[in-house]
């Protein structure tokens, strides 16, 4: 995932980290408490906790969390988020192919598709395991992840938005013989113009379900929205929640 060293950096942190993004983290977190069903106080991890907008609302319901992700700016401002917010996340810089944690975790989650970085489908494998691996007997793991099926259904290739002062516009290709989708992305601040490029493997619900059977799991159930509309064609996500396997 070289295209993350250059993508996951200050200006996207400025896209993510605005008041209408935190405020729509704020209703995932209820439909993350709904479904894990947890007790205040279970230890959760989340991969791919980016700045931090899961971990820290989670924190401040009385969860214990740790945040683990791949760029160092990204958790920079996560814990800068959390001392504001008052409350103890702890942050991890690490790749989520070599999970250090043995049996730890009461759940775990993979938000807003962190999830399909790699190349390779033994890395992706390796993700889940690592994950089963941090979780204790019967802990739950909470996946979310675009959806394949809707991409191809509704695929755009350009479209383009306005975050405060900041334009984004976005040229993507989907790559079917290679399940990947491929973009780049242009941001304009004034003068200043920018270009990173991402490249995510996309899933069906299938793909999905049998990988995470071969990493240790059990499915519960999947949606395709956070309303937990069963998951389709015409849902845009896949979120599916799992139990470890004893």
């Amino acid at each position: 995932m070289e295209w993350g060293q250059g993508f996951f950096d200050e200006d996207m942190c400025k896209i993510l980290f605005t008041d209408r993004i935190l405020e729509h983290a704020k209703k995932e977190c209820d439909f993350i408490e709904d479904v894990l069903d947890m007790p205040k106080g279970s230890k959760i991890l989340d991969v791919g906790c980016g700045i931090g907008r899961h971990a820290v609302e989670l924190a401040k319901r009385g969860y214990k969390l740790t945040g683990l992700d791949y760029s160092s700016t990204f958790l920079k401002k996560g814990k800068i988020y959390a001392k504001k917010e008052g409350v103890d996340v702890k942050f991890i810089e690490r790749d989520m192919r070599s999970l250090p944690f043995k049996e730890e975790f009461d759940a775990v989650i993979n938000m807003c598709t962190s999830f399909g970085y790699f190349e390779e489908e033994k890395d992706h494998l390796e993700v889940l395991r690592g994950i089963a691996h941090a979780l204790k007997p019967k802990g739950k793991f909470l996946l979310d992840t675009v959806n394949k099926e809707y991409l191809i259904r509704h695929f755009q290739k350009k479209d383009w938005s306005k975050i405060d002062d900041i334009f984004v516009l976005k040229e993507k290709e989907l790559d079917l013989e290679h399940n990947r989708i491929n973009g780049k992305w242009v941001f304009i601040e004034g003068e200043k113009r920018k270009e990173c490029f991402l490249s995510l493997h996309i899933f069906t619900i299938d793909e999905l379900i049998s990988l995470l059977n071969k990493a240790g799991f059990n499915i519960n159930t999947h949606y395709g929205n956070y309303e937990k509309e069963p998951c389709s064609c015409d849902h845009n996500k896949i979120i599916i929640l799992t139990e470890k396997k004893i």
